[in-house]
C-alpha cells in the first residue's frame, strides 16, 4: 500500500511539472496541491496504519505535523479561485511541495 501512495505523489509531482513546463499554470498547481494531500494521507498511513481520505488527513496532519498542516493551508484558498492561480504561486507550492517531500518521505 504504501509503495502505491508514493508511486501516486510522485505522479502528481511529475504531472505538475510537465504542466508547469507546457505554461498551465492551473493544472500544475492543482497536481501539486494533490500531492501536498496525498503526502498527508501517506503520513497518517504511515504512523498510525489509518488509511483516510484528503481531508481527513489534513484534520490529522493539524495535530500531528503542524508545519505541514500550515503549509497545505497557505495554498488551500487557491483551490476554490484556480483561475488566479500564477506562475509565481505555482513556483512558491512546488518548493514547499519539494521540501515537504524531502523532510517527511
Amino acid at each position: 500500500m504504501e509503495e502505491e501512495m508514493l508511486r501516486k505523489i510522485n505522479e502528481y509531482i511529475e504531472s505538475g511539472d510537465e504542466y508547469f513546463k507546457e505554461g498551465n499554470y492551473r493544472l500544475a498547481f492543482r497536481s501539486y496541491l494533490e500531492a501536498m494531500y496525498s503526502i498527508s494521507v501517506y503520513l497518517i498511513y504511515r504512523d498510525l496504519g489509518m488509511l483516510l481520505p484528503p481531508g481527513g488527513a489534513l484534520g490529522m496532519i493539524r495535530i500531528r505535523y503542524p508545519d505541514i498542516y500550515e503549509v497545505v493551508e497557505k495554498y488551500i484558498p487557491y483551490e476554490t479561485r484556480i483561475t488566479s492561480v500564477d506562475e509565481a504561486i505555482v513556483k512558491s507550492i512546488r518548493e514547499d511541495l519539494i521540501k515537504v517531500y524531502k523532510g517527511n518521505i
